[in-house]
């Protein structure tokens, strides 16, 4: 079993454009949104791949609670740690010439208890593995 440990979760939206013009309107050709953040990617890679996966992730919101359900609709486990802030969005904006732009969201930068969390996860899984990816929000701790 892998425990996916994502810290700093997000809605990752795709927008894709024709082309990006600086200055000009741009209406998207598609739109994609998923569950993300490093972690979460993780986890979901891993399913894909037949893999035995659970997730925590600090989530707040309607953002958060959208991102539990969709992570329910993929059959990964959840231990969800609820905070106050709402959970970011991160936007992408694809054009078929162009590598894209990337606008990352603002993240809760609260102390949620993510290092005691760690470490109940890892008392309950001995065994397992534990994957914690991504990047600490705003005023995070630099270690868990």
């Amino acid at each position: 079993m892998i425990l996916c440990v994502a810290a700093n979760p997000s809605i990752d939206r795709l927008f894709e454009v024709e082309r990006l013009v600086p200055g000009a309107i741009h209406r998207p050709a598609d739109f994609v949104q998923v569950a993300g953040g490093k972690g979460l990617n993780v986890a979901r890679a891993a399913a894909s791949l037949g893999g035995r996966v659970q997730a925590a992730a600090i989530l707040g919101g309607h953002a958060g609670r959208w991102i539990a359900e969709q992570l329910e609709e993929e059959g990964i486990e959840l231990h969800p740690v609820w905070a106050a802030a709402e959970t970011r969005s991160s936007l992408s904006v694809a054009g078929a010439i162009e590598d894209g732009l990337r606008r990352a969201g603002a993240a809760d930068g609260g102390r949620c208890g993510l290092a005691d969390h760690l470490r109940i996860a890892a008392v309950r899984r001995p065994g397992g593995r534990i994957s914690a990816d991504g990047a600490r929000g705003p005023g995070g701790a630099r270690h868990a």
